[in-house]
Formats: C-alpha cells, structure tokens, sequence
C-alpha cells in the first residue's frame, strides 16, 4: 500500500474486515494514500477488494475527540464515468466531491493495544 506506514497494513484490514458497508465483505486494501494527518484526526483515500474482487474507492476519516474515537466510511461512487469512477481514489480528495454508494459511521475504542470497531 503506497503512503501508508507498514505498522498500518494489519489493523486497516481488520477494520475492514469488521466494516461490512454497503453488505459487502472486503478483503484487502489494494492503494492507500494519506490525505490529511494530524495527531486526533486522519483521512485517508484508496481503494478495496471486496469479496467478489471487484474494487472500489474509498475515502475514511478517522478522528480522536474528547468522547472517543469516531470513523467515516464512504465506499463507491454514483453518477460517474466508468473512467472517473475507476480513477476516484486518484482523483479525489475529500469525500463532498463525489457521491458515494455507501455510507457507514460509528465509534472504535482501543482494547488491548487494537482498534475495535462499532458499527452504528
């Protein structure tokens, strides 16, 4: 995965594997890139198998507040050229500037030194 630190591999695909979007299982991040970085809050941008090794882009954000942690998930693209939706994860930063397929948010806490997801 390009941009991403080797410690990250492991628990991003565990986060995915406990994060059924839109009813689909994924089973590996393909790209990966960091758009943002701070030490509450990271967005990242990429792409996935799902199980049926189709892949789709993917934009996360993750962020630290003073109630715990919280994570965004938006998985897909509507509306786009077949070139524009295979290239999104290239060519888009911010998840406002396309239309996603699906949508998920919840809560995570770390537990015994991993990120343990809620799905809400």
């Amino acid at each position: 995965m390009l941009g991403l630190p080797d410690a990250w591999h492991e628990p991003l695909d565990r986060f995915f594997w406990d994060c059924h979007v839109g009813n689909h299982c994924w089973d590996g991040v393909v790209y990966l890139r960091v758009v943002e970085a701070r030490a509450d809050f990271v967005r990242l941008v990429g792409s996935i198998y799902d199980i049926d090794q189709s892949v789709h882009s993917f934009w996360l954000a993750i962020a630290v507040t003073d109630h715990g942690i919280g994570w965004t998930l938006q998985v897909g693209t509507v509306g786009l050229s077949p070139r524009r939706t295979r290239d999104a994860h290239f060519n888009y930063d911010y998840p406002e500037e396309v239309e996603h397929a699906a949508l998920d948010f919840g809560s995570a806490e770390v537990r015994d030194g991993e990120l343990r997801i809620q799905v809400t």
